[in-house]
């Protein structure tokens, strides 16, 4: 970072300056190899994480946290959450995806049965489904186990509701 404010993007191998992008005031930082993202956290009174998008060279959101004083920052990409220290706890923050950002998370491979974990505050009316490499429905899909050996080796995509993001299955021989 190059004073306040601001963070470059920097070609290690000809040492030029790829980007320079304002509105990144962070003490603190961590790079994030799932997403590609750097948070970067500032502290005054309150906590704030900035989200920078490395693909993009852009800030991308802002988390105030309030009432914590934080001296510290870890990502731990087995959960993927953000841990920011202060006194006299350690607090996860879980940043809520904007509508429309594409996440380059690598698919999920399976084979016979697509095992979907239950998501905390998501509704039972919530409809899952299993799409095609096209956007076709190839199977309504519930929280659990969900049998999928009838289905062709390939790429597919589950998505939960309507206007929410959708992850990559990779279905195996």
């Amino acid at each position: 970072m190059d004073g306040y404010w601001w963070i470059k993007a920097i070609d290690l191998t000809s040492g030029e300056v790829l980007a320079r992008v304002p509105g990144f005031e962070a003490d603190m930082c961590v790079y994030d190899s799932v997403d590609n993202r750097i948070y970067g956290i500032r502290d005054f009174w309150d906590a704030v994480v900035y989200v920078y998008d490395c693909s993009t060279n852009q800030v991308i959101r802002q988390i105030w946290l309030p009432n914590i004083n934080s001296w510290g920052i870890v990502w731990n990409p087995r959960d993927n959450k953000l841990y920011c220290g202060g006194n006299p706890m350690m607090r996860a923050v879980k940043e809520k995806l904007q509508t429309g950002y594409s996440n380059r998370r690598v698919g999920t491979v399976v084979r016979g049965v697509l095992y979907v974990p239950q998501v905390r505050n998501q509704s039972t009316k919530c409809k899952m489904v299993l799409l095609d490499a096209i956007g076709r429905k190839a199977v309504n899909l519930h929280p659990g186990a969900n049998d999928i050996r009838h289905l062709s080796p390939g790429v597919y995509f589950l998505r939960r509701g309507k206007d929410q993001i959708t992850s990559k299955v990779i279905i195996g021989k």
